[in-house]
């Protein structure tokens, strides 16, 4: 017992004398040297997304729409395409999902910049959507006129 915490103490000293223990940040968040800059970051693997993609559109044409979903959300995260919140909701949609479709539509029409035609697929899909929920938003404009006055009565 003595001998493996004497070899113990040998290696923890030898970790500190070569700086690898040193190399834990500090408290405060610091290394407690000069400022390092951060490494530069990876590019985009579109090789793997394009894996990906191809993959959700193989499971969306098996009927295995959990799958699709997933793949084309890990082929979002990768490109950032938000051109995929179409493909990501039809998925969610076809598998019985509106509720998380309905996000996916709307983050599409706002974020993708869709063509007419896909601006009124689109919102085709959110209205059988919202009929199957029972969830309705709207996209119109918020024009009402009111104030808040903090008063009112309820039970708690």
């Amino acid at each position: 017992m003595m001998r493996l915490r004497a070899i113990g103490l040998c290696v923890a000293g030898s970790l500190l004398s070569t700086g690898i223990a040193g190399a834990q940040p500090a408290p405060g968040g610091g290394t407690g040297g000069a400022s390092q800059p951060a490494p530069p970051a990876l590019p985009p693997d579109f090789a793997r997304a394009t894996e990906l993609y191809k993959a959700a559109e193989k499971s969306m044409a098996e009927g295995k729409f959990d799958d699709a979903a997933r793949d084309y959300g890990s082929a979002y995260e990768i490109t950032r395409d938000s051109i995929l919140f179409f493909k990501i909701a039809s998925a969610q949609d076809k598998g019985g999902h509106c509720t998380v479709a309905l996000t996916y539509y709307r983050r599409y029409l706002k974020e993708a910049n869709p063509t007419p035609e896909y601006q009124k697929l689109t919102a085709t899909r959110i209205e059988a959507c919202e009929k199957t929920t029972g969830v309705t938003t709207g996209t119109g404009t918020n024009t009402g006129t009111g104030t808040n006055t903090g008063t009112g009565t309820g039970t708690g």
